[in-house]
């Protein structure tokens, strides 16, 4: 397996295979991961070598909005820290203090189906659920679940 390195820093990577992105360690930046198809110049296909192959390439994902929130893991467990709303995904950065599986806390806006306001506890709670076409739920808990709204609803609208 290749070592990936961060776009912002170089550092290694640490990575799940399949992940659709990885958080840098070290500069704490996002890479979200893409593949790209790479063509290798004078290679022969009459002798078998291959004239192309796919290789993972990190980039930074840049936000262009940030939201205090908390992500709820469980009806028990939530992690504190703020959502990054990008042009073409979203991601929770919890606080250095909490840890977990930071691939649930990632989403391409393009693949986000629906986004719905619940209200439990007498209507006292501001909790927010993005769902994406694969049917993960991202529940996440904000005052302003309406600024979080209309930010990734006018990015859905310019990527169509």
């Amino acid at each position: 397996m290749k070592t990936l390195n961060c776009a912002n820093c170089g550092a290694n990577l640490k990575y799940n295979l399949g992940a659709p992105m990885a958080f840098c360690q070290y500069c704490e930046s996002v890479n979200v991961l893409e593949n790209i198809s790479i063509t290798i110049d004078g290679a022969n296909p009459n002798n078998g070598a291959p004239t192309s192959y796919e290789e993972l390439k990190p980039r930074i994902m840049m936000p262009e909005e940030k939201f205090a929130a908390n992500f709820k893991e469980s009806s028990l467990s939530t992690q504190g820290g703020h959502l990054w709303v990008a042009n073409t995904e979203i991601f929770f950065k919890p606080h250095s203090i909490n840890f977990g599986n930071l691939s649930k806390k990632f989403m391409k806006i393009s693949e986000i189906i629906t986004i719905e306001k619940v209200n439990t506890m007498f209507g006292l709670s501001r909790e927010i659920h993005i769902t994406d076409k694969n049917g993960k739920i991202m529940a996440l808990v904000s005052w302003n679940r309406n600024g979080i709204i209309s930010s990734i609803e006018k990015r859905k609208n310019n990527l169509v």
